[in-house]
């Protein structure tokens, strides 16, 4: 069976991408690329000791945000805090979502100057508590 000119075309496409993928990653071992969200472009994380970079954020347990988020924290803060979000959701405002241990997640609203609500969501996205804030100090 002969190759058919789109089937050759789809052939040549891919790769010239395996060798631009190849040639744009080079010399680049000290880096990480995630790409895990949809909403957020991918970011690029540069550690010189990778070895000790787990591929996934960090997980909390509830008390982690209970105990330390307050209404004043703004968006730079709360990843200083807890890490890289498992994902943001937002669309207008930032919307964090950290997964915890248990599979449960919390939500944080926030603008780049201070937050607007914290929820602890279960698996189906739905609503088991909103958290307090500490208030701003």
């Amino acid at each position: 069976m002969p190759f058919k000119s789109q089937n050759m075309k789809l052939l040549i496409l891919l790769v010239f991408s395996l060798f631009l993928i190849n040639g744009s990653i080079q010399g680049q071992k000290d880096t990480i690329i995630y790409i895990d969200s949809p909403v957020r472009p991918p970011r690029r994380i540069t550690n010189p000791d990778l070895t000790n970079q787990n591929d996934k954020p960090t997980k909390h347990i509830l008390s982690d945000f209970k105990n330390n988020l307050s209404v004043s924290m703004t968006n730079n803060e709360i990843v200083k805090k807890f890490g890289e979000p498992t994902k943001n959701i937002g669309s207008g405002i930032i919307i964090y979502v950290y997964e915890l241990v248990d599979s449960t997640e919390v939500w944080i609203g926030c603008t780049t100057k201070n937050i607007l609500y914290a929820k602890h969501m279960d698996a189906n996205h739905q609503l088991i508590e909103t958290l307090n804030l500490k208030p701003a100090p």
